[in-house]
């Protein structure tokens, strides 16, 4: 009879952990949306100087704002991370956005193709890119952030238990 009742219960508490992430990324996802549908409601002009846009990646069904900083401030409350040593999105060289791979952020980024699109918005403008190169590196590897003569933009993420990083690189589309 214990190991009945027990077993319930631990199924009980299994369900309400699952329920609980899937409201709590529920509410993340419409707070986003929310914040995004925002920042286009006065046309365009920049009423929050707490994002700097937004990344969408709609065969992920990735669609996330973007802060300035890899704080975990910035990281830990599911916002994609503008790395501020590289160059601005807006410039020609080298953007670097990082997210958490653990939560809703960049957890599909691992299954992004060559080719894919990615779009970054920003007040004034939207930015297209295409999967250029994909591939992991140690996370000491300060190569991610060169900059060249081109306009591209890397998206950076842990993989194998934080000991990676998975690194995806795209050109900008005119």
């Amino acid at each position: 009879m214990k190991t009945k009742l027990f077993g319930i219960l631990l199924i009980l508490g299994s369900l309400t952990l699952i329920i609980n992430e899937y409201i709590d990324n529920k509410n993340d996802v419409t707070f986003h949306n929310k914040k995004i549908n925002e920042m286009f409601i006065n046309n365009g002009n920049k009423i929050d100087d707490e994002y700097i846009g937004y990344i969408e990646i709609e065969r992920l069904g990735i669609k996330r704002l973007i802060k300035e900083g890899i704080t975990s401030e910035v990281l830990d409350n599911n916002f994609v991370g503008y790395v501020t040593r590289s160059k601005p999105i807006n410039e020609i060289g080298n953007t670097v956005l990082a997210g958490h791979s653990i939560n809703i952020v960049f957890a599909k980024l691992h299954s992004l193709k060559i080719e894919d699109t990615i779009i970054i918005t920003t007040y004034d403008k939207s930015y297209k890119y295409k999967v250029s190169k994909k591939y992991e590196t140690s996370p000491d590897d300060v190569s991610i952030y060169n900059s060249g003569a081109v306009k591209e933009l890397t998206l950076i993420t842990c993989t194998n238990n934080n000991s990676k990083r998975l690194i995806i690189k795209a050109e900008y589309v005119l």
